[in-house]
């Protein structure tokens, strides 16, 4: 906390492209410091990820920077009134509006000749976030149907915005493209226009955007909602932080490998995420909290994991010496601590009033959800 302030006055006070160099410089330096100069014995992208996601939510330097970045960008949707740098960028824009052009794919999106310094930066952290921002890859569903002009030059679309279609996701419903009937019905839209409805629908099944429409997926994303609606309150910083710090599909740790192999069954996305909010929350004792995290991501030295680099030593179970020690063995398996958890299970079950059953995944792992 004392640390962050300082790194965010230097990006929204200079909002030029830092060296790539600086920035894994300051991350080195914060690493270093959490794991007091030795090697890391955790996955440092892990470590950046929100507790629900496995991580210890730790700084990502290079994802706080963008987000920075974004925040100012977010501006041009928001502020009102229009901040005289803003107007200052208009002024070297040649025509063109910055809130449109940010939803036109780069392929399709004309060229600036002496665009600000600002402004290459803001396009250019916005593209490589684009895949984070929607959920219609490559084309947005909020993009201004107005921007049609830069994808398709031979249409009128300026027409659409006299009916209140504005933005793509008007032609939409949760998986279809609308019939151009029910959009005459539901916008008013005159008979004339359907020759631009075709040229939208021809572009878009080209782009193949028809196949990623699901009811189970948001038109919008948090984004896209943010970025449309021009009162919200949302702190942007925070929401694009967490937008590029999230994993776009499920990661596969070895951690998590190797407890499915002792343990012999194979967990779920949703039993993982489940594991890890296990003790966020629920306890403020930093060393319980840190415990559990160490057992989840096979911390400890056991006897096998020792015997790797130091082959004279035995790699027996130093409790009861009759099976390997392995991670499973050691906080499980073990008859002499296996006691121990059925002792737990029914005290739990009386405490709690619920059937807290003795199985690895649930009192060691902390799979379980608790009321």
């Amino acid at each position: 906390m004392i640390i962050l302030p300082k790194l965010l006055y230097v990006f929204r006070a200079l909002p030029l492209n830092l060296p790539r160099h600086f920035l894994v410089k300051v991350q080195s330096v914060l690493t270093s410091y959490v794991w007091n100069n030795k090697r890391p014995r955790v996955p440092r992208k892990l470590l950046s990820y929100r507790h629900r996601d496995g991580g210890l939510n730790m700084i990502h330097v290079q994802h706080y920077y963008w987000a920075a970045c974004l925040a100012s960008l977010s501006e041009s949707f928001h502020a009102r009134p229009t901040p005289q740098w803003l107007s200052i960028e208009a002024a070297y824009m040649e025509g063109h509006d910055l809130t449109t052009l940010l939803w036109v794919p780069i392929k399709d999106r004309p060229r600036i000749d002496s665009p600000l310094a600002s402004t290459v930066l803001h396009l250019k952290i916005w593209d490589k976030g684009f895949r984070s921002f929607t959920n219609h890859y490559p084309i947005s569903m909020a993009t201004p149907v107005e921007s049609f002009r830069y994808l398709l030059p031979h249409g009128d679309y300026a027409r659409w915005a006299q009916y209140g279609v504005l933005n793509l996701h008007h032609f939409f419903d949760a998986a279809s493209i609308l019939p151009f009937e029910t959009l005459c019905t539901k916008f008013k839209v005159p008979n004339a226009m359907f020759l631009s409805y075709m040229q939208i629908h021809s572009y878009l099944k080209a782009q193949k955007i028809f196949p990623t429409l699901s009811a189970k997926v948001p038109l919008l994303s948090e984004t896209e909602l943010f970025c449309l609606d021009s009162h919200s309150t949302t702190k942007a910083i925070s929401m694009y932080y967490r937008v590029l710090n999230t994993p776009q599909k499920a990661v596969t740790w070895t951690f998590q490998k190797s407890w499915e192999r002792e343990l012999e069954q194979s967990f779920t996305p949703t039993q993982w995420a489940t594991a890890y909010m296990f003790a966020v929350g629920a306890t403020r004792c930093v060393t319980l909290l840190e415990t559990q995290r160490k057992i989840l991501y096979r911390w400890y030295l056991t006897p096998d994991r020792i015997k790797k680099y130091m082959p004279n030593q035995p790699d027996v179970c130093w409790r009861c010496s009759l099976a390997q020690g392995s991670m499973s063995h050691i906080w499980w398996h073990c008859p002499t601590i296996n006691s121990l958890w059925k002792d737990i299970s029914i005290l739990a079950t009386e405490v709690l009033g619920m059937l807290i059953p003795h199985k690895p995944e649930i009192l060691l792992l902390g799979m379980i959800n608790l009321p």
